[in-house]
């Protein structure tokens, strides 16, 4: 039987950034530093646990060591650090501060060409084609009459007006005869375009025209398109689209002329290779964590000795040839207790981050509203009511450091359809219940970074609080408990006048003596929430046809596609309104899917 469910919860969400990442000079703490020994920690599944090896024979089996499967310890290093960051506001170490934003916008209403060499922007018009020319696209661009043509190629053409049919009184102008050498009256550059919705693919003649005038970016148009094909050329990103997809295998930025779509907002102006197609933003990760317009308080990664944040300052940092803060916390491997309880491969698509998703990604700041949101991006809104305008860095922000939540991975259904089956992946779990040991060795710390670490590991010592460590974590895979046991600290014997371990036991009394846990302020409620194993299981008993899942409209397709794409609601001029965000952590978490209805040949939805 089918299942039936209206209303979804996103697997993963958001802990809130606080108004600004703790940073101070640690010189002056050096006397401080003196604590050295080792955490013996139990890691038990709470899910089964994926953590894949190279394929063989078409399968990813668990990663294992001289036959036994084994959790790196580099993975658990890194969910810690993670952890760490997040109760200790410390910047967001991995960001990659350069990163572009990108999104599919539209419609384009001009049309012209980029000139590579003198890096300015022109505005033309776009002729199409008549019927009489014998058309073939190949993956290098389309042959005209027989005859080879790239994107942006320099030709001679001629043209007529002609008439629309459907608009009898509206004239169009069409290429009746097209040249790369013999000179005809006008001259211009070609433009290829992709398969569109109705799998058709256009060619056009771009003229030559006159630049465009007072443009606040133009020196980054270049980049912008540069960052826009690396889209279109990500096999992770187009794998589903097939053959037919080349991802304008004739594009050449060595070539003078790049034909381009584009439009306006408050003078900066955003370009695509379509009518309805992929732009990048203006705006770059470093600015959306700058959250103070303040170097010393922004998120972005540690770039000075004198200025770190908690975590740098523990886990070390390396940035660039000029910062290199050296690790005090090391991590084993995980080794597995007892034998390996292993799982038949399963079939799961693993996806990529969505950065350019804003109603996941981004907040409007002052904007506490699940639905019915101003469209907007990185750089500007494009609401139905006040039309585009530019933001400032004080108006937009990221959600702030992603989670999975935690919830059974046997409660999860999993879609495999034509859009996603080409990225799929067959992997091996390990059951749940499987038992791990490994140490978390520390040297030269601080008692309050000692406190802080034992905390952050075992998250309070409540046994309900997980970690989400390997693969497939929206699939529920990935939940572990993690348990301190022992705590061993290098300690001076006043009788032996030397250095020695001395064992801390988590049952003994001396243990919450001596180590006191420290909760960060602000975000730990956050963080509790996030790290629970009940919440959202509890969340959704009662919540009557609610699933955990990416966004769908029919839950049995597994097609997020339409649901974002129902999710805007746009005009002609392409302005409108984004029904509903992703809820706050806080905040009611279910989202509704959109009913389908049909309508003839064509598929509508509208709200459940």
């Amino acid at each position: 039987m089918k299942e039936q469910y209206n209303h979804f919860i996103n697997p993963y969400n958001f802990i809130a950034l606080e108004d600004g990442c703790i940073r101070k000079d640690y010189s002056q703490e050096k006397d401080k530093e003196n604590l050295t020994g080792y955490i013996d920690c139990e890691l038990t599944t709470k899910t089964d646990l994926i953590i894949p090896d190279k394929e063989e024979n078409g399968v990813h089996p668990f990663f294992e060591i001289d036959g036994k499967p084994v959790i790196p310890g580099s993975e658990l290093r890194g969910v810690i650090r993670s952890k760490f960051e997040a109760l200790s506001n410390s910047c967001l170490s991995t960001s990659d501060p350069q990163l572009s934003f990108s999104g599919r916008s539209g419609p384009f209403k001009n049309v012209g060409y980029f000139n590579t060499k003198n890096g300015h922007l022109y505005k033309s018009e776009g002729y199409r084609l008549t019927n009489s020319f014998d058309i073939k696209y190949t993956g290098n661009g389309v042959e005209i009459n027989h005859e080879l043509y790239k994107y942006g190629d320099h030709v001679y053409f001629n043209y007529v007006n002609q008439i629309i049919k459907k608009k009898k009184t509206k004239k169009t102008k069409r290429v009746t005869e097209i040249s790369k050498k013999e000179k005809l009256s006008c001259e211009g550059y070609i433009i290829i375009g992709e398969n569109d919705f109705n799998n058709k693919r256009k060619v056009a003649i771009v003229p030559k025209s006159n630049q465009v005038e007072h443009i606040n970016n133009e020196d980054n148009i270049l980049e912008m398109l540069e960052t826009e094909l690396k889209q279109y050329r990500d096999e992770r990103i187009n794998k589903h689209l097939g053959t037919t997809h080349t991802g304008y295998k004739s594009v050449n930025f060595e070539n003078e002329i790049i034909p381009c779509y584009y439009y306006f907002v408050d003078n900066y102006a955003y370009v695509s290779f379509a009518i309805s197609g992929r732009i990048a933003y203006n705006r770059k990760l470093d600015e959306l964590l700058d959250v103070k317009n303040n170097i010393t308080t922004s998120y972005q990664a540690c770039s000075s000795k004198d200025s770190l944040c908690p975590a740098c300052h523990l886990f070390g940092t390396v940035s660039g040839n000029d910062l290199k803060v050296p690790s005090r916390v090391r991590v084993s491997d995980a080794l597995l207790e007892g034998q390996a309880q292993l799982k038949e491969a399963v079939r799961l698509v693993l996806a990529n981050p969505k950065y350019s998703n804003a109603a996941f990604y981004l907040n409007l700041k002052r904007n506490n509203k699940k639905e019915n949101i101003d469209l907007f991006n990185a750089d500007f809104v494009a609401g139905k009511n006040k039309g585009m305008h530019s933001l400032n860095v004080s108006d937009v922000t990221i959600r702030g450091r992603k989670e999975y939540w935690h919830y059974p991975n046997d409660k999860v259904s999993v879609h495999i359809n034509s859009e996603n089956k080409n990225v799929a992946s067959n992997l091996t779990p390990l059951v749940k219940g499987s038992i791990f040991t490994f140490k978390v060795y520390f040297n030269n710390i601080s008692q309050q970074e000692l406190d802080q670490l034992i905390s952050t590991i075992d998250l309070e010592g409540n046994p309900d609080l997980c970690y989400k460590i390997g693969h497939a974590k929206p699939y529920g895979y990935g939940s572990v408990r993690i348990d301190v046991k022992h705590i061993y600290k290098r300690e001076f014997d006043t009788q032996t006048l030397e250095y020695a371990l001395k064992e801390y036991h988590l049952e003994d009394e001396s243990f919450e003596h001596v180590f006191n846990r420290i909760r960060g302020k602000h975000t730990f409620n956050d963080v509790r929430k996030m790290a629970d194993f009940n919440t959202i299981t509890d969340y959704i008993k009662g919540h009557n046809n609610t699933a955990f899942s990416y966004p769908f409209n029919d839950f049995n397709d597994g097609k997020a596609f339409d649901w974002f794409t129902q999710n805007v609601s746009k005009n002609t001029d392409g302005e409108g309104t984004i029904k509903y965000a992703l809820p706050f952590v806080q905040d009611d978490l279910a989202l509704k899917a959109f009913e389908k209805k049909d309508q003839g040949k064509k598929k509508k939805y509208k709200k459940r």
